[in-house]
């Protein structure tokens, strides 16, 4: 019995080692990835970050890019509340949309040299892309829950799917438009780039109201 226990003692504290290290690999990674981008460092300077070997970076992650994934799952969890700010009476709103962008944009700026990173990811990754299309897929997913528009979009008939496909379309230009407004790499200028944002949205809200009400 005693020595049961304390191989399981043992036992936790490996598994308390372990999440310590990748937890410390994680903050590392963040660091690396916002002051320098994805493409310049290395999995030495990641391990060199942390405060750990080479070696011991491999036993947790096989290469840069998946830690470079497992950065981006954690930058799309903080982002999903944002979607979540928008509910089916205001999706009607067009002051109401234009403030809620607004608030996102903000909370874009701040964090532009994560979307910096991302850009980089995108450009020499093709399997963040894929991730990229999941994380639109679960937002319009999100969206859903609370705007009956979105919600036809989960079909599977043809209709839902055209309009998956413009729903789709939409919070991509949402989020392309406002990660390149926040790293200043934006052809229009905020003020006039929000509010056309916002007119599309309520077009599409309101198009695709299964109620059929149009609003003027």
């Amino acid at each position: 019995m005693v020595e049961s226990k304390a191989v399981a003692a043992l036992g936790a504290f490996a598994r308390a080692q372990k999440e310590e290290t990748r937890r410390r690999l994680m903050e590392a990674a963040a660091i690396v990835f916002e002051r320098e981008g994805y493409m310049a460092p290395s999995v030495d300077d990641i391990a060199q970050q942390a405060g750990v070997s080479r070696q011991t970076f491999y036993r947790h992650f096989d290469s840069k890019l998946a830690i470079a994934m497992a950065y981006f799952g954690d930058r799309r969890e903080m982002t999903l509340p944002y979607w979540q700010q928008i509910d089916g009476a205001d999706a009607r709103d067009p002051e109401a949309v234009l403030r809620w962008l607004d608030s996102m944009y903000e909370s874009f700026r701040a964090q532009r040299n994560v979307l910096r990173t991302f850009s980089e990811i995108g450009m020499i990754e093709p399997s963040f892309l894929l991730q990229v299309r999941e994380f639109v897929s679960d937002i319009i997913e999100n969206l859903a829950a609370r705007i009956p528009a979105f919600a036809g979009a989960q079909g599977t008939g043809q209709k839902a799917r055209e309009r998956w496909t413009e729903a789709w379309l939409l919070v991509h230009e949402i989020m392309e438009h406002l990660s390149s407004l926040a790293v200043d790499f934006a052809m229009v200028e905020r003020e006039l780039l929000l509010p056309a944002l916002a007119r599309r949205f309520v077009d599409f809200v309101e198009r695709n109201d299964p109620a059929g009400e149009r609003t003027t």
